[in-house]
């Protein structure tokens, strides 16, 4: 306060601030300052605060951005892998309806995805008995012999094998 109160009166004496009016105490013109360097003073930490929090955000956003980017090339590449198979590929959800399939898959039953992606596997199957549950009970780790029913209505000899889909948690997803 001893310098503040050295700056003011060397202020006033070289007439940079205005003299205080007569009926108004030099103790206000001081709180005055006083008031105005801690505003300026706050108006300055808050800037600092938005500016770290604004660099913090512009990082989580680039950190998303390579993690997004990364999960594209990731999947890209599966993409490639099951584009490629020569063996069809047809992956059911939970409840039996086709999610996606592969181009042998397509050419195999003669379908386009839109025919095939969101059909049930028992329109699929040849024969009429066949339900979802005769996949699960059979436990896929052996292979069984079926007919699939082709676009054109042929029936297809397939050698079908499977394996159950699992979310993080261990629950069945197809």
């Amino acid at each position: 306060s001893a310098v503040l109160y050295t700056v003011l009166l060397y202020a006033q004496t070289h007439e940079l601030l205005p003299t205080p009016l007569p009926d108004e105490p030099l103790g206000r013109w001081i709180m005055l300052c006083v008031g105005i360097l801690l505003a300026v003073a706050m108006v300055y930490i808050a800037t600092w605060g938005v500016d770290r929090a604004l660099e913090r955000e512009r990082q989580l956003v680039d950190d998303a951005r390579r993690a997004q980017n990364a999960l594209n090339a990731r999947n890209h590449y599966i993409e490639s892998i099951i584009g490629s198979m020569a063996d069809a590929l047809l992956v059911l959800g939970a409840d039996g309806v086709v999610m996606r399939v592969n181009g042998a898959a397509r050419a195999l039953l003669r379908r386009s995805d839109d025919e095939l992606v969101g059909l049930p596997v028992e329109q699929l199957v040849a024969d009429p008995a066949f339900t979802l549950s005769d996949l699960s009970t059979s436990g896929m780790d052996e292979q069984r012999e079926m007919e699939l029913i082709a676009g054109d209505g042929q029936r297809v000899p397939v050698l079908l094998s499977g394996a159950t889909l699992s979310d993080p948690e261990g629950g069945r997803t197809g």
